[in-house]
């Protein structure tokens, strides 16, 4: 069995990614796998302060470790043409704290699961982007920074609205918008993650984001097993 096994979840908004993720760490937990959620330092459920000081120290360390890495990421994040440059700024911050955090997983044993690793973070710089820059920043990605397996959670855009609306918490930018101006976004964030995972350098496992999910985890949680088993054959 490896040391660590690095993994994302990622899928539209609606998908069901922090539940998901809490009830997989549970399920292997219950299996004697040691699991944790990665990044839920920077997760919605964190505080305000927590989030800001947590990426500042991230990016902080990713500039001064790997300045030349970070200044090719700062161009590509600056040739995407983002709207502000406050916005241009949180990308960048968002990035790089993705990065940190999955170098990080990486020297803890266990399974290690991200509800915004690097893919969610490209669908993110993507969905706000005049110009795609995914491969730019796959290039300039080392290998360290790469989870090990990503699992997307396939979602039809028609039903993460009707979640969306179902949801008390506001935590996604695309609640604000009207019920068609939602569809329409997440039909242009549905075609989007098609187009990123098409070109995703990472092994990768799609599941049905089916309303339960109860069901949903306990699938996850059979993939990380079998990634586990497979990475012990190998070594």
């Amino acid at each position: 069995m490896p040391a660590s096994l690095a993994v994302e979840l990622c899928g539209l908004p609606g998908a069901g990614k922090t539940t998901v993720a809490r009830l997989a760490c549970a399920r292997l937990d219950a299996a004697k796998v040691s699991c944790e959620i990665a990044d839920r330092d920077i997760s919605a459920a964190a505080t305000s302060s927590l989030r800001v000081r947590r990426r500042v120290v991230s990016a902080l360390r990713e500039t001064t470790r790997h300045p030349l890495r970070t200044s090719a990421a700062a161009s590509a994040v600056l040739a995407s043409g983002q709207s502000r440059p406050r916005d241009t700024a949180a990308v960048l911050a968002q990035w790089l704290t993705a990065r940190d955090l999955v170098a990080a997983s990486r020297r803890t044993p266990g399974v290690h699961l991200f509800e915004e690793g690097v893919l969610q973070r490209l669908w993110t710089l993507g969905l706000r982007s005049d110009h795609d820059v995914s491969q730019l920043l796959w290039r300039n990605l080392d290998p360290a920074r790469r989870t090990d397996l990503v699992v997307v959670l396939d979602l039809p855009a028609a039903e993460a609205v009707a979640r969306l609306r179902g949801r008390r918490s506001r935590h996604s930018r695309v609640q604000q918008l009207a019920p068609d101006a939602m569809l329409e976004e997440l039909e242009r964030g549905k075609r989007l993650l098609d187009d990123l995972v098409a070109g995703c350098p990472v092994p990768l496992v799609r599941i049905a984001a089916d309303p339960a999910p109860e069901l949903v985890a306990e699938r996850v949680a059979g993939v990380l097993l079998d990634a586990l088993i497979d990475s012990s054959v190998g070594q």
